[in-house]
């Protein structure tokens, strides 16, 4: 946590925040300044120093807006001290006193009920802070109303749990011309949660297709989290392009991507190359799937997943699987006996998987097994991509013709790693 500290002592009338404050910070002195205006306060015409502290923490955001003020208010006598000296506070200011919603509420607010404080947090960010227990809450919508409340001249109902209303007009499938490859393999991570970095050049639709991810994903539950990515393959974009490319290429790429290290790679289940839309495509009428028709088959492929793995499609620790393997049933030590074989068997067909790391070689297995035949049993490691197979979706049975394993030399990737889907 972070205490806001104030002092004001004779001197020239300024206003210094010190503790290692970024940009945003910083400002919240004009921020602070105005919305104590507009509520008929003004600082004193004397020194005022405000101290974030420990000072060898690096303060971010905009939420130090309110405590900043709340210890200027208290220092001038206009709020008692008891009143918010043991509360957590966060929250911007806008220039007219309101109190802008901020990020992070509900992690203050399990904290707060960790070391036993109050809470006060902006109006819009209440419903969210609730659904932390037994924790009192002050949610006003303007400094004009938090200053009534704590003298007793205005009551602030407490907030009460809610969800957050779902997004509308999110970013449509539809809407995207080509890219058929890379719009089957965001559905692939959608169904299974998988990590992915797509690699292409400018324009190519990258960030338009990562943008549609979020339309393709099932009603929130527990918070997971999955990794979508995209990078231009060398600095000037166009690396395997002989018109456009500069002339340092390809060693302009290897140098590029070997910015990112080894094991940031590894985890990405999906690397993929966009290529460039060419112009007769464009001109073209967009034809795809919408994100309604492709969300319908990623969620029944979870609950499908879900209901016959009975919670082992997702990776576990090597002990958690260990435990769960010797309380289980025969038939359970089965089904995990002959997953092992299938694996060895993917091994004996596909060689180029033991030159990499297990960290590399783990990702390959999990899509590779994902898509593989649906007559195979659906090995531990898994997500849920295989369920696809019974809902429409041509995945072929051969693990070999169902994924081009391809090592993308010219794009500086040295490691053999998924690149088209077929």
């Amino acid at each position: 946590a972070v205490t806001v500290q104030i002092h004001i002592a004779n001197g020239l009338p300024a206003m210094a925040i010190v503790g290692l404050a970024d940009k945003a910070v910083a400002e919240s002195r004009e921020r602070v300044r105005a919305a104590l205006a507009s509520i008929g306060l003004a600082l004193p015409p004397k020194r005022i120093a405000v101290n974030l502290a420990p000072a060898d923490v690096l303060k971010e955001g905009a939420h130090f807006d309110l405590p900043i003020a709340l210890g200027l208010m208290v220092a001038m006598g206009v709020v008692p001290r008891d009143a918010v000296e043991d509360a957590l506070v966060l929250g911007e200011l806008a220039l007219d006193g309101a109190i802008q919603p901020v990020s992070g509420v509900l992690p203050a607010a399990i904290a707060a009920v960790a070391a036993g404080r109050d809470l006060i947090c902006p109006h819009d960010c209440g419903s969210e802070a609730a659904w932390a227990d037994g924790l009192s809450i002050i949610a006003p919508p303007s400094l004009t109303s938090l200053v009534n409340h704590i003298h007793g001249r205005q009551f602030l109902h407490p907030p009460t749990p809610k969800m957050a209303p779902a997004r509308q007009n999110m970013p449509d499938l539809a809407d995207l011309k080509g890219q058929d490859t890379a719009r089957r393999v965001l559905e692939i991570a959608a169904a299974g949660g998988h990590h992915l970095l797509m690699v292409g050049p400018p324009g190519a639709g990258k960030s338009m297709l990562a943008a549609r991810l979020a339309g393709l994903l099932p009603p929130l539950s527990p918070a997971r989290f999955q990794l979508v990515a995209a990078m231009n393959p060398c600095r000037c974009g166009y690396l395997g392009d002989p018109a456009r490319a500069c002339s340092r290429a390809p060693a302009c790429g290897q140098n590029y991507q070997a910015k990112i290290s080894g094991p940031m790679m590894d985890r990405f289940d999906l690397i993929i190359e966009v290529p460039e839309i060419s112009a007769g495509t464009l001109l073209k009428e967009a034809s795809g799937e919408s994100s309604q028709i492709v969300a319908t088959r990623v969620a029944a492929a979870r609950q499908f997943g879900a209901r016959r793995n009975k919670g082992l499609c997702v990776p576990m620790p090597k002990s958690a699987l260990t435990s769960l393997i010797n309380k289980s049933s025969w038939m359970m030590r089965r089904k995990i006996c002959c997953e092992r074989q299938w694996i060895r068997r993917i091994y004996r067909r596909v060689p180029i998987i033991k030159s990499c790391g297990f960290r590399a070689r783990l990702p390959i297995l999990r899509v590779m097994t994902g898509l593989a035949a649906p007559r195979l049993p659906k090995p531990w490691l898994i997500g849920r991509c295989r369920c696809l197979h019974r809902l429409g979706v041509c995945v072929q049975s051969h693990p070999m013709s169902a994924l081009q394993y391809q090592c993308l030399i010219n794009a500086g990737f040295p490691e053999c790693r998924l690149a088209r889907l077929h």
